[in-house]
């Protein structure tokens, strides 16, 4: 939260991503906020610590076709998984019949965290008196 403006909306898009709505913002400037988020993610000591790494799709379009701008930062994010993680993937092509109204940035962005050895441990239990 401390990456986007007041201005901007992040959401829980589904179970494993978040959505960042960036309001009248330029391509080239949705793409340094997707970079700041991912890079923001990257210096967190504690997450840093558990190679918790962030993938991000980027898409810009008319403020009437939010649904299908998200879909397109969706599909940015999932093409780019082939690509490798850790990193930002933009689909920027607004289509051509966008209208007069201003355009938000979509970032969907993605969390990746690693498989772990570690064993896993029963739940805690408070013992009996």
């Amino acid at each position: 939260m401390a990456t986007v403006r007041t201005t901007d909306v992040v959401y829980r898009h589904d179970a494993s991503s978040f959505c960042v709505l960036l309001p009248a913002t330029a391509d080239d400037d949705a793409c340094a906020v997707a970079n700041r988020i991912r890079g923001n993610v990257e210096k967190m000591p504690l997450l840093a610590a558990s190679h918790v790494t962030v993938s991000v799709g980027v898409a810009t379009g008319a403020g009437s076709e939010l649904a299908v701008t998200i879909d397109r930062a969706d599909q940015a994010l999932a093409s780019g998984a082939t690509r490798g993680g850790n990193r930002v993937h933009a689909d920027v092509s607004q289509p051509a019949d966008a209208d007069a109204s201003p355009a938000p940035a979509v970032a969907a962005a993605h969390p990746s965290v690693p498989p772990t050895d570690l064993p896993v441990e029963a739940p805690f239990s408070p013992p009996s008196i």
